[in-house]
């Protein structure tokens, strides 16, 4: 696993942790959830252990994905057919949000 994407994970937990007031009180376990050949950055989990971020392939130039982290395995989620989008947040339902460039380079929520 790269550095970055540990590093990453590791700050998402302890802020997590460090928000919900719960730090004495919880206890977690780091796992590799591997990364693409660009990196992956993660920028939500929640309360059942889902998280999400974007995945970069690689390329010149790359395309970004909404991705999904949960029960070991990754989730490339549904665009809206550009080369750039997120999962920014993600709820205790599993309902996750954020945005997607069209085929048109443009951004939407």
């Amino acid at each position: 696993m790269k550095r970055p994407a540990i590093a990453t994970l590791v700050v998402c937990l302890l802020v997590w942790l460090s928000a919900s007031g719960r730090a004495g009180a919880v206890v977690f376990t780091i796992e590799d959830i591997g990364v693409l050949d660009g990196g992956d950055g993660i920028t939500s989990i929640n309360n059942s252990n889902q998280v999400v971020g974007m995945s970069d392939d690689g390329n010149d130039p790359p395309n970004i994905w909404p991705t999904l982290w949960q029960n070991g395995g990754r989730e490339v989620l549904d665009t809206l057919g550009g080369d750039s989008s997120s999962a920014d947040d993600i709820n205790d339902a599993g309902q996750a949000v954020g945005y997607s460039s069209d085929p048109d380079k443009k951004a939407h929520a």
